[in-house]
């Protein structure tokens, strides 16, 4: 099954990209699927994986083909047709390693967008769960440092399987950057891409309401307003 991963940080622009993808009449929209970080996160804090070499046990490889099987198993219930599947749990960014050693032939999307408009946004709406670093300005930019860092090695890693896609030049140039996607995930052109918002699957990410209006560039620059308390944040960020 063709799996495309849809990932960056919260309110990058995930579900809008995927909205645009699963409104082809060959991609099904899976949404958040939390079985990876779930289990790489477990995996990490109980056992060390790593020999002194720092060269992953033989072990944890037939680990790795016992998650692939567990994750196949999960989106197969959620859908068993041929279509290609989309997965836009936003953290996976912290796993692309593993998805690509688990999945070589899947699709990476790398939603990315101004840093402070980003954190800004995370900021204002109310996560929970495995977002606890939501909540404070500080610890917002940290993990945004951390983000940058993880993802500039990934890029050096893996660039050719990357997709790195600018929220702002999408809802600048939306049908030209939304061919590009399209392009890049290897499906025939269908216009229905370009009208994402008449999608239909259900969203159940905060971004629920501005997924159902057509591409809009208001929330570009939308922390200028708020520029003069953000100073906590702005000093942590990295230039």
């Amino acid at each position: 099954k063709k799996i495309i991963f849809i990932l960056g940080m919260p309110r990058s622009g995930t579900t809008l990209v995927e909205q645009i993808i699963s409104n082809h009449k060959n991609v099904y929209g899976g949404g958040e699927i939390p079985i990876l970080g779930q289990v790489f996160f477990e995996k990490f804090k109980n056992n060390n994986q790593l020999n002194k070499n720092n060269e992953i046990s033989i072990n944890f490889y037939n680990e790795l083909i016992d998650i692939q099987k567990k994750y196949i198993e999960q989106i197969s219930i959620i859908d068993n047709s041929q279509k290609v599947f989309t997965d836009k749990a936003p953290l996976n960014f912290r796993w692309i390693g593993f998805i690509l050693s688990l999945f070589p032939n899947s699709k990476i999307i790398h939603c990315k967008r101004n840093k402070i408009d980003n954190c800004w946004s995370i900021y204002k709406n109310n996560f929970a769960g495995s977002i606890n670093f939501s909540n404070n300005l500080e610890d917002l930019g940290f993990f945004h440092n951390l983000y940058e860092e993880l993802m500039s090695f990934w890029n050096n890693k893996f660039k050719d399987k990357i997709y790195n896609l600018s929220y702002e030049d999408l809802v600048s140039n939306p049908d030209a950057q939304i061919k590009l996607l399209i392009k890049f995930c290897g499906l025939d052109w269908d216009p229905n891409c370009l009208e994402s918002h008449k999608n239909t699957k259900t969203i159940k990410t905060v971004s629920f309401a501005q997924a159902r209006k057509p591409i809009y560039k208001s929330s570009v620059n939308s922390s200028s307003k708020y520029f003069k308390y953000l100073n906590k944040l702005k000093s942590v960020l990295k230039s």
